[in-house]
Formats: structure tokens, sequence, C-alpha cells
């Protein structure tokens, strides 16, 4: 099991989940990733909601606290208690268990949220979705006052105290909008261990030659894209961006099926990497090897088509990038490149040669993969 020691390094999070927690500034906060479609241009480095998690005693002060987590849960260790935090998949959901103190969740938000007590919880909206808070035991109280003069509503500042029996639990949902939260049917307990049951599959997926850290990095930033294939993002909490490039990159660190259905989550047409990094997935299913086949003649055939003159394959690089041309680059654009054409030669299974992958990479997470293949010899 990972023993994380510092969530301002790897945020705490879940596959496919967009609640994270990462430590800044001393404490810890509560955050939602970053959540859009793939693309090529890099989303805003913001994370969609910011709410410092505080530890109030019966006197109103706020005491300091630590923390230890082994990524499946978080405790917060004080002077007035403890509170420990978990994933729950079932409802997609954060769920904070605690004890005779207030956990106050203290907003830091961006003009433009809105926030509204309910009959049955508290409503935060953001980034077009939605936090809901539900007290499954214990009391809210929230400050939703409306300011005329900001056309919005105050930073919300959530403050849940214990029940009668001294014990408090939140259950901190991310929905789409107008929909319900689900019914929590889980113990807490329960929820961790279904949590723990799906992270010890998912890293059955992953190559066992990988560190720890880096299985656990890729936990966290793995999401489920529309078109139903997983896909790998340099850093979830900040972008969301995902390209063909990236995941061909990131199924390095995949076996098998897993390996392909990473590699071939989006359109491999520029650049065609995927030729290159194919070689790897030798112990995947029949059916997995005919989807990967299929992608690669599509792409051999868009580059043949499209990028193709006499004697090799060209990038327009000017026109694709939005960058001045390097030096070296013809006026207009248009060059051949060595690399790209081993790349192309390997669509073809040909021998793809020493290629240097690490121009193509954009970096971060991707980065990190690639470099922990590369000292395996891939």
């Amino acid at each position: 099991m990972l023993n994380t020691t510092s969530l301002a390094e790897t945020p705490f999070g879940r596959r496919g989940a967009r609640h994270m927690v990462t430590e800044q500034g001393g404490t810890l906060w509560l955050a939602l990733a970053s959540e859009a479609a793939p693309s090529l241009v890099p989303t805003a480095p913001r994370p969609a909601g910011l709410l410092e998690i505080n530890i109030v005693k019966k006197d109103g002060k706020i005491v300091p606290y630590t923390y230890e987590t082994n990524g499946l849960t978080i405790t917060l260790k004080s002077a007035a208690g403890e509170a420990v935090i978990t994933q729950d998949a079932s409802i997609n959901a954060l769920r904070i268990k605690g004890g005779d103190f207030t956990l106050r969740l203290d907003g830091k938000m961006p003009a433009g949220v809105s926030s509204i007590n309910k009959p049955n919880g508290t409503e935060i909206n953001i980034g077009g979705g939605k936090y809901f808070f539900v007290a499954q035991k214990g009391t809210i109280s929230f400050d939703d006052t409306w300011v005329v003069a900001s056309f919005g509503s105050v930073t919300p500042v959530l403050d849940l105290a214990p029940d009668k029996y001294g014990e408090f639990e939140l259950i901190a949902y991310e929905l789409p909008a107008d929909t319900v939260p689900p019914v929590v049917e889980k113990t807490f307990d329960e929820a961790v261990h279904a949590t723990t049951e799906e992270y010890n599959e998912f890293f059955g997926s992953l190559k066992e030659s990988l560190p720890a850290e880096l299985k656990y990095k890729i936990w966290v930033n793995s999401r489920k894209l529309p078109n139903g294939h997983w896909c790998v993002t340099p850093n979830r909490l900040y972008s969301a961006t995902a390209t063909a490039v990236d995941e061909a990159i990131a199924s390095l660190a995949f076996k098998g099926d897993a390996a392909i259905d990473v590699a071939t989550s989006l359109p491999q047409a520029s650049p065609p990497i995927l030729g290159y990094v194919s070689k790897q997935y030798g112990y995947a299913s029949d059916t997995a090897r005919r989807v990967l086949k299929d992608e690669l003649d599509a792409a051999k055939k868009w580059w043949d088509t499209n990028r193709h003159y006499p004697g090799g394959y060209y990038y327009a690089y000017r026109f694709e990038t939005g960058l001045n041309n390097p030096e070296g680059f013809r006026d207009n654009g248009f060059f051949p490149d060595p690399d790209l054409q081993k790349l192309i030669a390997a669509l073809s299974g040909e021998a793809a040669g020493d290629v240097d992958l690490a121009k193509y990479i954009s970096g971060g997470l991707i980065a990190e993969i690639y470099a922990a293949v590369a000292k395996e010899g891939k």
C-alpha cells in the first residue's frame, strides 16, 4: 500500500472521480479536479473549487493538525480530536467522519460561484457542476448570504458540528446540474474496503516494475472519456487536457488490453507515436489487438493522404502548432522530420529505430511515465 508523505506533491483522489484533497500552506484543501473534453489547448491552471479544511474547538478557535495517508484514507490528528477522509465510489462522493469538534470547510472560490441552503443539504454551484454536502451525522451551518453588489453569495463557509453522541460524518457529492444525490448504502469502513479492491484491481493492470508513487499518480489522474475509453492526464488537478500523443506514451505503463485501451482512446493522427509503442502489447487479447490494428491502419492512411511527399513525411509545424518555425524549418512551415519518418515506418510494421520521443511529450505525469519505462529499457 502506498504511504504518501505529502499531499502537496501527490493529491489524494480516486480513478474517475473529481474529488481531490491537496495540501497548501500547511493545511488540506478539498477541490474538484478539472474536467473537460479532450483538447490540444491546455485549460486554465486552476482546479474547479477550493475549500480549506479546518478543525475548530468548542471555544471557536481553529487548531493545527497533522495528517497521515495511505492513498485510500487520510487521518487528520489534532489536540481536539481526529477526522478521517475516504472516497465512496458507489455514490461518487467524499466522506469525512470525526469526533467531538467542528469541521469547517472555508471556501476560497472564484467569482461566479453560487451557494444555497436546501432542506436536505448545502449546495455550491461551480465549474459546470455542483458540490452537494449532506450531514450523515451532525448538523451543518452555512452562510449563503446574497450580496447584491456582487450579484452572488458570500464566499461559502460550511461548519459541521457533532451530534449529541460527539460524532459527525459529512458526505460531499459532486453532481451534474439538476440531479439529486444517491442514497448512502455503505458504511464508512465498507466504502474504504470497496475503494481498496478497486485500487488493487487497477494496479494489477499496471507494470509491476513501476514505482508505487507513480502507480498512485496514474490512478489519481485517470479519467473516463465520453467514448468509454480511459485516458491519463498530465495533471488532472489543474488540467483535463488529453492528446493522442500523451495517451500512446501513457499506455506504456499498462499491460495487455489495458494498454491498448489507453493507447487507442483518442484518434492517432498527429504524430503516429502509436506505431512505435504498439510493440509493447504482445500479451493483449486478439480482440484488443484488432482494435489496435484498425487504429494503426487509420493513422497510416491519414499520414499517407495528408503528410506524404516523395521520399518521406513532413510536419506542417507552424500551422499545426501556432508557433514560429524552429531553426532549420522552411519558410512555408513544411519540413521533413527524421523521427517522424521512423514513426511512420513503425506504422507500416517496419523497425522504428532509435526515435527520440521526448520532444513529443507534454510533460508532467506523462514525462514521468516515459522516464520510468525508458529506465527499464521499455
